[in-house]
């Protein structure tokens, strides 16, 4: 959990310091495994689980097989073949991926050390049809895939990893890590451009052989349906794949690389440079992983590191700006991994000489060198806690490597007794022995290596060497279906002083989520740093009774605190998330003690935003013109706070009348429990207050704006295209989201499949009360940025021209299935219903929405597309100033050139 970087200190510190001990969290009540499992003649396995609540299916083929398996000097193999599977043509026909499409199913595929995972999510009723696609696959993952086929994916795969080995993102810098920790294993090899551009495609077929089997899969299928129903039909999908008469085999041997723990690890501070904004120290310890049972006390691990963490960086503010703690999962070895964001690269041997130094830590959890009973249950309990809400949306991927790695076919029941069986036991000799600080492997990060990624020896790119992609057989596009979210069946009474409370009742899976949301009144016009440490400024405002779980957040619209918690405990919950109503009268003392502190860590560090800060800082301000995105919230500003205005600012928005109480999940309506909500919340009382003016909509920018933000020999391009939409509340969202939806589609087809010039286009939405806005933002070589941008261009006004009908019917298929995957859980249940309430949607919002859908024409579509604020986009191109604004102006767009200007402790 990554701390927040301006009031960080001090939060960790009251966090620990100033709150009641916290009690241990209740034993949670195992949950019945439910499912099947069945071991097939030719070496498949299966496991089902029953999951009757959930609304959807969702089928997992896993496959034994991961990067490790990758050859020598040709890593990147196993990620190339989990692409060309996608692009293999059954019969003839249409490829997989077009296949997938049209079903309306979510889907995707991944590839992880020690397997590659497909998985699809959709309607129970499609459970056949999920399943006999996935036989497909495993019948011939290339059928069809030819020579042009073959190098059109790899050029997308080096793209990939050229980015990534650019450094700037978090997984490559694991990378890195991995190699300092884990000297010589499979597990520290990792994938480059160069590695894949050495690959043929009788490398593909040769690894397809030997390892897409039927005896390497392991097939995960959970949904309401009945496990030894999904045997039956998993068995009619899969044939011949499953059964063909032959001896039955075993499965797959199951032998992940083991590094050996014993190994010395280097002592020396290895020093990589890499475009990121500020110098970052990592620190890892190797331990035994899945194979071992030996993650859940790497769980127990993280948690002592993250505290170990706190105590340093509160004694230690001036030195560390944030901190972070994981855990990096492999069957054979797990990695605790520290990231520790500096203030300046000079002060790294000073941290990790403070954290070395720190037995602050061990008091902090008990007596002398070993864990007390309190702080063992505490951890134990909480991890339980974690597993046991996990299942709620049980994710399949873990199920496989659960089987994978134990034999045992009951993730549900297994997991959580692996919890509680690891980490009864003795404590002392597990640390002493594995995070001993001897054992840390450490890698500095600093800024530097501009040059990234460049064109790939042996793998071209460009529109000119691919052509377009083949054209696809036509694929039958089923409706969309007709079910409801069932949210307005929740039952919904208002309380005398104005609190709205929801209950929205979901059988099947003991779980509640209890939220109580605020809304902010727009009308307040101060920074939100201000608005943030205002609202902290409370007897309940740091942290609730129920440590982690009752942390206030933010969001532009609102504050909301939120528990998620067995059902059974609700009357602990609601309890708990009372003191957010009894216990909110601001305390101008603390929030001084708390602006003083910020002020204090503030004038520690060197001033100005990291250049992705600026960045985005810069586009929001464009989109947004006169909101205050582009504060930089400095020492100075901060002493400025006013104590009055931070009360003005609580005591208009910690009302009755402006929150609402949400519980969503296994808790029926009772008049039990309503009179109990009575009881907590119904004396509270709001301070009276007048209402500042209602404000109008956010303005529009007068113009299309082009912006290069210079980052001087950076070979890429970053390009942020924002364009603002009509709010939520006034637009046709259901025919909003089908043009997002086609237009990225069209984005992927062209820059992608078609040119390989990026891998991929993400599109998002941000809603706030006062203006909504779409973004779309992809990565391309800095010599390839004229085309992008015409390219997104070229979507945004072709959505004015009308959509056909068939891409028109896959999109609505499209947008119901992320619809329908926003709800099945207590917490996706919570979530969206608080969105309504923010927004000042009807209540109706989310029950009516796949009626709305349905009836979208391809005028709707037009209508949506021509209420965006065309010609008046921002585009923000980040990237080598030189290169790109040439290329730019040959384009007709007319650059304005700024600086990135890098905090001073990234040089």
């Amino acid at each position: 959990m990554r701390t927040r970087p301006l009031v960080a200190a001090f939060l960790v510190a009251s966090a620990v310091l100033a709150c009641a001990p916290v009690k241990p969290v209740q034993m949670v009540k195992a949950v019945p495994y439910e499912g099947f499992a069945a071991a097939y003649p030719t070496g498949i396995r299966l496991v089902a689980y029953a999951l009757p609540h959930m609304p959807t299916v969702m089928v997992s083929a896993s496959y034994q097989v991961g990067s490790v398996d990758d050859p020598p000097g040709k890593e990147g193999l196993a990620h190339l073949v989990e692409h060309l599977s996608f692009r293999a043509r059954t019969g003839g026909g249409a490829t997989l991926w077009s296949r997938l499409l049209a079903t309306g199913a979510e889907f995707n595929g991944f590839t992880q050390d020690d397997s590659t995972d497909y998985y699809e999510i959709g309607q129970p009723d499609q459970l056949d049809e999920l399943l006999r696609l996935e036989a497909d696959r495993l019948r011939d993952p290339l059928a069809g895939v030819d020579e042009a086929a073959f190098a059109r994916e790899r050029a997308v795969v080096a793209r990939e990893m050229a980015e990534r080995h650019a450094g700037q993102d978090e997984p490559r810098q694991l990378d890195w890590l991995r190699a300092r920790a884990l000297p010589g294993s499979p597990y520290a090899r990792a994938a480059s451009a160069e590695s894949v551009a050495r690959i043929t495609l009788e490398d593909v077929r040769g690894f397809v052989r030997r390892h897409y089997t039927p005896a390497s899969v392991i097939l995960v299928v959970t949904g309401p349906e009945p496990g030894a129903s999904v045997s039956a039909r998993a068995l009619r999908a899969m044939g011949a794949l499953a059964n063909d008469g032959a001896p039955a085999r075993l499965p797959v041997a199951f032998r992940p690389p083991r590094p050996d723990l014993t190994a010395p690890v280097a002592r020396d501070l290895e020093v990589r440079e890499a475009p990121v904004d500020r110098p970052v120290l990592w620190l890892a310890w190797s331990m035994p992983g899945d194979a071992d049972r030996g993650v859940p006390r790497a769980l127990a691990a993280e948690e002592y590191v993250r505290r170990r963490l706190s105590w340093m960086q509160y004694e230690h503010a001036g030195l560390v700006r944030s901190v972070d703690t994981t855990v990096d999962r492999m069957d054979g070895v797990a990695l605790v991994v520290a990231q520790i964001e500096l203030t300046r690269r000079e002060d790294a041997h000073a941290v990790l000489d403070a954290f070395r130094s720190v037995r602050r830590f061990w008091r902090g959890l008990g007596a002398g060198a070993d864990l007390d009973d309190d702080a063992k249950r505490w951890i134990r309990d909480n991890l339980l806690l974690r597993s046991h809400l996990r299942l709620e949306a049980l994710e399949v991927a873990d199920a496989a490597r659960y089987f994978r790695t134990t034999g045992e076919p009951d993730f549900v029941g297994g997991w959580q007794k692996q919890v509680a069986v690891s980490l009864t036991t003795d404590s002392k000799e597990y640390v002493e022995r594995y995070l001993d600080d001897a054992r840390a492997a450490a890698l500095l990060v600093v800024p530097g290596g501009r040059a990234a990624a460049g064109p790939v020896a042996g793998v071209a790119a460009g529109a000119d060497h691919h052509g377009p992609a083949p054209e696809e057989p036509g694929v039958a596009v089923p409706p969309v279906p007709a079910m409801r979210a069932g949210l307005a069946r929740a039952e919904r009474r208002r309380l005398p002083n104005g609190l709205e409370v929801v209950v929205a009742y979901r059988p099947g899976f003991r779980a509640v989520d209890a939220r109580l949301v605020f809304r902010r009144d727009p009308g307040l016009r101060s920074d939100a740093d201000l608005q943030y440490l205002a609202s902290l400024a409370s007897p309940c405002g740091i942290a609730g009774r129920i440590a982690h779980y009752n942390v206030l957040r933010a969001t532009p619209d609102s504050l909301f605190a939120t528990i998620h918690y067995p059902s059974d405990l609700v009357d602990q919950v609601l309890v708990n998330l009372s003191c957010r109503a009894s216990q909110m009268t601001f305390d101008a003392p603390v929030f001084e003690r708390l602006r003083t502190a910020t002020v204090q860590e503030l004038d520690r560090r060197p001033p100005g935003q990291s250049e992705n800060e600026r960045a985005g800082a810069l586009l929001l301000t464009r989109v947004f013109p006169g909101e205050p995105f582009g504060v930089v919230v400095d020492a100075a500003r901060v002493r400025g706070y006013a104590t009055s205005a931070a009360k003005r600012f609580h005591d208009a928005t910690f009302r009755p009348d402006r929150a609402s109480l949400i519980i969503a999940g296994n808790v029926q309506p009772t008049p039990e429990l309503w009179s109990r909500i009575e009881q907590l919340y119904g004396g509270w009382r709001g301070l009276d207050a007048t209402p500042p003016a209602a404000l109008p909509a956010v303005p529009l920018p007068a113009r299309r704006q082009v912006v290069v933000m210079d980052r001087p020999g950076a070979q890429e391009a970053r390009i942020t295209l924002g364009l603002r939409i009509p709010p939520r509340a006034l637009r046709d969202d259901p025919a909003t989201r089908v043009l997002v939806d086609v237009m990225e589609r069209g984005l992927f087809e062209d820059l992608r499949v078609r040119r390989a010039l990026t891998y991929g286009v993400s599109p998002a939405l941000i809603d706030t009360v006062r203006g909504s806005a779409l973004f779309l933002d992809t990565t391309v070589e800095a010599r390839q940025v004229r085309d992008a941008v015409q390219a997104l261009l070229d979507a945004l006004a072709a959505g004015t021209r009308g959509i056909p009908q068939e891409p028109l019917d896959r999109a609505k298929l499209r947008v119901f299935r992320d619809y329908l995957r926003q709800f099945g859980t207590s917490a996706r249940d919570g979530g969206m219903i608080a969105e309504a309430f923010v927004q000042g949607l009807p209540a109706d919002e989310w029950d009516t929405f796949g009626d709305r859908l349905r009836s979208v024409t391809p005028q709707r579509v037009q209508a949506a597309a021509q209420a965006a604020a065309l010609d008046r986009e921002v585009i923000l191109v980040a990237g080598d100033a030189a290169t790109l604004a040439p290329a730019l102006r040959a384009a007709g767009l007319e650059p304005e050139v700024v600086a990135a200007k890098p905090a001073p402790a990234a040089r």
